[in-house]
């Protein structure tokens, strides 16, 4: 019953612009010849890749300004909104962790060198160009480390003698006060012997408001007593601890002597202040940590040279990764409720500090052999190195290393395509993901002694390979049938984590972890009008690094992670794109997927934070475009769109009273309308039926919220 009221609602709210649509098109005529919203067709003509793609029109037309919210409507792929102690978006890839599927921004690793995943929200894409998701089966070109699959992202390069950019955006909650902002600007110059630009972005959030449906936990009399005194922070109304504040500046300069060559430079500074986590707002369970800081520059040199037969691709880059957490009363998290709670008020709180960095090189060449086949090739090597820092309870005051930790990751891969006729082209790829250990040492916290780890691995080899076959249906269609076996090696987290303090035991002796997919699918448009990407896959998970309970620990540990687990996931996805006429364009996606626990020696009776089905939809209607054609005010869009994530386990383990996750379903619309050739305006309400909703268990997130922008292009 609430599903089917959930998806009414949203029913009628297409129904309604639907309408607009229908009577701007009786009254005003529809030429379908006219292409004016027709969005591009799936590209078929060029290497044969299950690549889908992000455009920085999508972009911009939904408004989307953090790696999040750009990816949340690809099918298969599942956001996980902001929760638990580090307040971290993530997301999953066909159900398997962001730990398992790198992103990468111009061939720079994006996650931290210690846990390879931040909060993704945090990572601001108005200065990016594209994104590409490669869901299992990729291309040896993307590098190591891609279990689950790979991200893509590329910077935009300016295209014009010179292009400029100003965005403002102003947020307001449901109870229309002010939320937060979002101000950027960029410029650019193309010109014949170089090119450079440079962006800058800034996010603002005050606050964000629940959803009035939200209710504050009671205790066991039915009282809503204070924090500090057997209460929870949050109330109704604002969420508690949720403001924060995100800087990016970026800047790129290339050089182009030949028509073939294209040099260039990148630097990218970003610094977020996260603030305190909002707390969880089952009962006294919570804990309170703030980042003041999570710093990060990027430096990186690109090169690309290309001719009819040959091309060559070189890049370098460093990466220097910073943040600090306060954690109240003392490292480690482990203090929760009113004993956190009062320590905050007291100002009373431990210091952790990472002090990180990732440098890499790469190196790729590509050779067609004739008009049918092709050999590429690519070396990659990225070391990561971690040291922490803690001071504060238990500790002293003086900051003091709890650990030094290193490692390398080499890479070298070759791939071969050949098309064997006119409608069959296979492509085979086989490479080796080599990781090579260094520093291991952990500190004593309280003396600061130097504890070097006495068990340390060997160099280890892991094999990735895999083989696809695509057939081409004239020029409009294609099949293709994917095998792919990928893996990723631990994290320094996984193996180290607590050095020097908590309760996780080390384990240097973990090794990769695997998955086979496979996938069947099709791409295609039909009559130029109605484009569709689809598959059917599986995957097959193995040697899963999974964190383990310890009994009897003669050192006093209670977990460790172990390579001991098995996994299976299996499903479906659609997307299409539909032109119907000059007033209206449709969009949509739906996605299935089924885990299944193969065998746990850890004792998991269940994957958690997987709905078995997702789905999205939108339609970009222009209702008054030949009434306003030549006009002042022109290009009006009407953009409703909803999200629908199913159920899924909130936990592992299933334990006495636990239940899933319920369903939900997002609705939002926006109004668009250019005014002259470079002034646009924009008003948009997300979550519009104020739905109250959680991806992680106790961290409810925001009610409705409305957004107007303005933006201006040269």
């Amino acid at each position: 019953m609430r599903l089917r009221k959930k998806f009414a609602n949203t029913a009628a709210l297409f129904a309604a612009v639907l309408c607009v649509w229908g009577v701007g098109g009786m009254l005003y005529g529809q030429d379908l010849s006219d292409d004016t919203v027709q969005l591009p067709a799936v590209e078929l003509s060029g290497d044969k890749e299950t690549t889908e793609f992000i455009t920085r029109e999508q972009m911009d037309r939904r408004g989307d300004s953090d790696l999040i919210d750009a990816i949340r409507w690809v099918p298969g792929l599942v956001p996980l909104d902001a929760g638990g102690a580090r307040n971290e978006s993530g997301f999953t890839m066909r159900g398997l962790g962001q730990a398992t599927v790198p992103v990468y921004l111009d061939g720079v690793p994006w996650g931290d060198p210690y846990g390879a995943q931040i909060d993704y929200s945090r990572f601001l894409t108005t200065d990016i160009e594209s994104i590409s998701i490669n869901k299992g089966y990729s291309s040896m070109m993307l590098g190591s480390n891609n279990m689950g699959g790979v991200i893509v992202m590329r910077a935009a390069k300016p295209k014009k003698p010179f292009e400029a950019s100003l965005k403002s955006s102003w947020d307001l909650d449901d109870a229309f006060s002010y939320g937060g902002n979002l101000q950027t600007f960029s410029a650019g110059t193309k010109l014949d012997l170089f090119y450079a630009k440079a962006s800058f972005t800034w996010r603002d959030v005050d606050h964000w408001r629940l959803p009035k449906s939200f209710e504050p936990w009671r205790d066991a009399e039915g009282n809503e007593p204070d924090p500090g005194n057997g209460g929870n922070p949050q109330k109704t109304g604002e969420r508690r601890w949720s403001k924060s504040n995100d800087m990016k500046v970026s800047a790129l300069f290339g050089f182009t002597p030949g028509e073939n060559i294209d040099v260039w430079a990148s630097y990218s500074y970003s610094d977020s202040d996260k603030g305190v986590s909002p707390p969880s707002v089952d009962g006294t369970n919570y804990s309170v940590w703030e980042w003041p800081y999570v710093r990060r520059h990027t430096v990186s040199l690109n090169g690309d040279w290309n001719t009819d037969n040959f091309s060559v691709h070189a890049a370098g880059f460093f990466d220097k990764y910073n943040n600090r957490l306060y954690t109240y009363p003392y490292f480690g998290g482990r203090a929760r409720g009113d004993l956190a709670y009062n320590s905050w008020l007291d100002d009373d709180y431990s210091t952790s500090d990472y002090d990180d960095y990732t440098f890499g090189v790469t190196l790729q060449g590509a050779y067609n052999i004739n008009s049918s086949s092709k050999i590429a090739g690519n070396f990659d090597f990225k070391q990561f190195s971690h040291k922490s820092f803690d001071k504060g309870d238990g500790i002293g005051d003086e900051f003091k290393q709890t650990a030094d930790v290193s490692e390398d990751l080499i890479f070298a891969g070759a791939e071969y395509t050949v098309k064997l006729s006119r409608p069959l082209t296979l492509a085979a790829g086989l490479g080796v993901n080599i990781y090579v250990p260094g520093n291991m040492d952990n500190y004593n916290s309280t003396s600061g002694d130097k504890v070097t780890t006495i068990n340390s691995p060997e160099t280890q080899a892991a094999p990735t390979a895999q083989l696809g076959a695509f057939y081409d249906i004239g020029t409009n269609h294609e099949f293709h049938l994917t095998w792919a076996l990928k893996n990723r090696y631990p994290t320094m987290k996984e193996k180290f984590s607590s050095l020097g303090t908590g309760t996780n035991k080390a384990n240097p002796d973990l090794t990769a972890e695997y998955a086979n997919h496979f996938e069947f699918g099709y791409k295609g448009y039909f009559i130029e009008r109605i484009n569709i990407t689809s598959a059917i896959f599986y995957t097959r998970a193995f040697d899963r690094i999974t964190n383990v309970a310890l009994t009897g620990d003669p050192d006093g540990y209670t977990s460790q992670y172990q390579n001991i687990d098995e996994t299976a996931f299996y499903g479906f996805e659609f997307g299409t794109e539909m032109y119907i006429s000059r007033f209206l364009s449709l969009g949509g996606a739906l996605g299935y997927t089924k885990s299944e626990i193969i065998s746990s020696k850890a004792g998991y009776t269940r994957i958690s934070g997987i709905p078995e089905f997702t789905a999205n939809g939108y339609a970009v209607i222009k209702p008054f475009e030949t009434v306003l054609t030549g006009g002042g005010i022109h290009n009006v869009l009407i953009i409703p769109g909803f999200e629908f994530f199913g159920s899924r386990a909130p936990g592992n383990k299933i334990a006495a009273g636990d239940t899933a996750l319920p369903d939900y379903t997002l609705a939002s619309i926006k109004v668009s309308a250019d005014f002259g050739n470079y002034v646009s305006a924009s008003l948009s309400v997300h979550n519009l039926f104020d739905e109250l909703y959680e991806s992680s268990q106790y961290f409810p997130q925001a009610g409705r919220s409305y957004n107007f922008t303005l933006s201006g292009k040269y």
